[in-house]
């Protein structure tokens, strides 16, 4: 089959945009110098009408006050020819926008949520230093230059077009800006290099935020027992999204839960079946279970473990991971190998699972 060799660029059989396209940087005191001289239109009649809540708006302006980076905004630039001014149309960014002017005009708060230390500040509250950092804050934007109407909404199409489906981690990422999501993100610092350096998550499952899901799923299960994943976390998001009154508790805890699977498996973890995300969550729930109590399990709790009793902890819960391993595992753990197989994220394999490592570990203390 004979090719068509095409010598220049105007014989391509395609039809491009015929506007230009720049990306710049502005910082937020252009911004308000545009929207002063009346050359800011942030509700052109192409541009979508979601509406931020508070909480979502607060976020933002934390973000911007501590120099975190936050998405490219587009902006289609036009000439008013009566006045002769460059007049700029929000294609996206409109609430980011919004939110950056409402702050700097002192109809937006910065919630206690998001920063203890500015709460409840506006931008005539903060001192020259941060007043000035707000102003300086550098935005990446994307300017059209004189694109039509159609453009831009070709424009919005293709952006949508390689949006890669979110997760329901990732959706209540971006529904949810409270106090819950707020300490999860806070405290998932910590927990990061504690799961990549055990392979409980991947570096790509990070990218799709299986460390937030994975903690507030640790979180729920220590206050409210054990739940069906696909039920739960997204209530309890809702639920706490304007106060989370027992992270200080859930903080020392968790911590606390951390650092005594890590005394007790030292570097095995890793190698071994309880970094699987499922097995771990009944591992660290079991701990939680014995050391604090659990809603709906009964039994012993509220105890201490002895590090001298750490190798006993061990060894008890290597053999009960080598009956997964095994071609020809005890029978008497079948139901435990099945939970560990099947539904693993539903509620009642993971009281199973729950049940039989807290039995190992009790009978290491020799209190089962």
């Amino acid at each position: 089959m004979a090719c068509v060799k095409l010598n220049k660029p105007s014989e391509i059989i395609f039809s491009s945009f015929m506007f230009s396209r720049n990306v710049k940087e502005y910082n937020i005191n252009d911004v308000i110098t545009w929207r002063d001289n009346k050359e800011l239109v942030l509700v052109p009649k192409f541009q979508r009408r979601e509406v931020w809540n508070e909480n979502a708006r607060s976020y933002l302006i934390d973000s911007v006050l501590r120099n975190a980076p936050i998405p490219i905004i587009i902006i289609r630039q036009i000439i008013d020819l009566k006045t002769g001014k460059n007049i700029r149309e929000v294609v996206d960014g409109q609430q980011r926008l919004k939110a950056i002017l409402d702050f700097y005009d002192g109809k937006l708060k910065i919630n206690k949520i998001h920063n203890d230390l500015l709460a409840g500040a506006t931008y005539s509250d903060l001192n020259e230093e941060y007043q000035m950092k707000f102003r300086q804050y550098e935005l990446a934007v994307n300017i059209l230059i004189g694109a039509s109407d159609t453009e831009v909404l070709d424009v919005f199409g293709r952006l949508n077009s390689y949006t890669v489906i979110l997760n329901n981690q990732e959706k209540m990422n971006a529904q949810y800006h409270g106090d819950f999501k707020t300490y999860i993100y806070n405290k998932e610092k910590e927990f990061i290099p504690f799961f990549l350096d055990n392979k409980i998550l991947s570096n790509s499952s990070l990218m799709r935020m299986m460390e937030a899901e994975l903690l507030s799923e640790l979180i729920i299960s220590m206050i409210f027992g054990h739940q069906d994943k696909k039920e739960s976390i997204k209530y309890y998001y809702k639920e706490y999204d304007m106060s989370f009154p027992q992270k200080k508790e859930i903080d020392i805890k968790l911590t606390y839960i951390k650092a005594l699977i890590e005394n007790i498996f030292k570097d095995n973890l890793a190698s071994s079946n309880y970094r699987r995300k499922a097995i771990f969550y009944s591992l660290f729930g079991a701990f939680s279970d014995l050391l604090y109590g659990m809603p709906e399990e009964e039994g012993i709790h509220g105890i201490t473990i002895p590090q001298d009793k750490y190798s006993d902890i061990y060894r008890n819960l290597v053999f009960l991971n080598e009956q997964l391993d095994t071609e020809q595992p005890n029978p008497e753990f079948n139901e435990f190998i099945n939970a560990c197989s099947r539904q693993t994220d539903n509620k009642q394999p993971r009281k199973i699972r729950h049940r039989y490592i807290k039995n190992a570990i009790l009978s290491a203390l020799g209190t089962k």
